[in-house]
């Protein structure tokens, strides 16, 4: 039962996929209100606010008037494609935002819990703890670790969650990436995925519920890695996917990042170790075949 003293958290981007997961995993238990710039949010139990993160004014404002306990930022423009070709929108949003977001949390004593990604390291190792040196090779990652410095250097209230390739039915404006994997083979259109570059993927409810955990017992100034526990390419994980949603894996085509037409650049090994977060709140995300699985039944009881 929702009271007084029941914490209230705003999640930016709640629109999107991550966000959007977020929402409904803490609504039945908090106070709920979501926040989008362009894509209307509406979800039962949850309230919602227009917000543009690059207006300092307007973030001050909407954070006072809903004077939030703990602020999940995950709004960002993250397409590294877009990021490259746009990249002072990127920074004005990955960065100028977050610093408004910092400022108005600090000035009402809100946790603040900044989602960063794997992205920020190089990918030349693999396999990274919190303690390894970042270094961006793309924009996106450049406004990521920017933004992560501006988190740092307001650590009393706040700290960073580093997350990895999502998985999951969409809940948001868009598809996600398994929404065009299941739709694409449903049509017997055959897909092409990297077989050279590695993730931790994580079944996007995981990540709801590891969110959670860091924004209520989390340290300020802390950094944490949540990822799920098995390394594998976008290829390996297709055929998994469509190994138990029954689609054909013959229309699964793989290729190189090398043969791929993208404008950014990409870490081959991005991959994550979450001893951390394990660690310190008894807490593992599932492994690809359970995700999936619990993935395959929520797809059946939505069609």
């Amino acid at each position: 039962m929702k009271t007084d003293s029941t914490p209230v958290f705003l999640i930016t981007g709640a629109s999107g996929f991550v966000g959007s997961r977020i929402c409904r995993h803490l609504a039945p238990r908090f106070t709920v209100v979501g926040a989008y710039r362009s894509h209307l949010f509406c979800l039962p139990g949850c309230s919602s606010i227009a917000l543009d993160i690059t207006d300092r004014r307007q973030v001050h404002e909407a954070i006072h008037a809903v004077r939030p306990t703990h602020i999940i930022h995950g709004a960002a423009m993250s397409a590294p494609d877009t990021c490259e070709n746009k990249p002072q929108e990127a920074w004005d949003i990955n960065c100028t935002g977050t610093q408004n977001m910092l400022e108005a949390a600090s000035a009402i004593g809100s946790r603040f819990v900044f989602i960063s990604t794997d992205l920020v390291f190089d990918g030349r190792l693999g396999n990274y703890t919190e303690a390894d040196p970042v270094n961006p090779i793309n924009q996106y990652a450049r406004t990521k670790v920017e933004a992560e410095k501006l988190c740092l250097n307001q650590k009393e209230n706040s700290l960073i969650v580093r997350i990895t390739l999502q998985y999951g039915l969409s809940t948001g404006s868009g598809a996600s990436f398994c929404d065009q994997l299941i739709d694409k083979l449903s049509l017997g259109q055959e897909i092409s995925l990297f077989t050279d570059q590695i993730r931790t993927p994580t079944y996007v409810l995981d990540t709801a519920c590891g969110l959670e955990h860091a924004a209520l017992h989390g340290s300020p100034g802390d950094i944490f890695h949540l990822a799920g526990p098995e390394t594998i390419s976008r290829y390996g994980f297709a055929v998994k996917l469509a190994s138990i949603f029954n689609l054909p894996v013959s229309l699964l085509k793989p290729c190189s990042m090398d043969d791929a037409a993208t404008i950014a650049r990409r870490p081959r090994d991005a991959s994550l170790l979450i001893t951390k977060f394990t660690e310190s709140f008894q807490f593992t995300p599932r492994n690809i075949q359970q995700g999936l699985a619990a993935m395959y039944q929520e797809y059946n009881e939505t069609i």
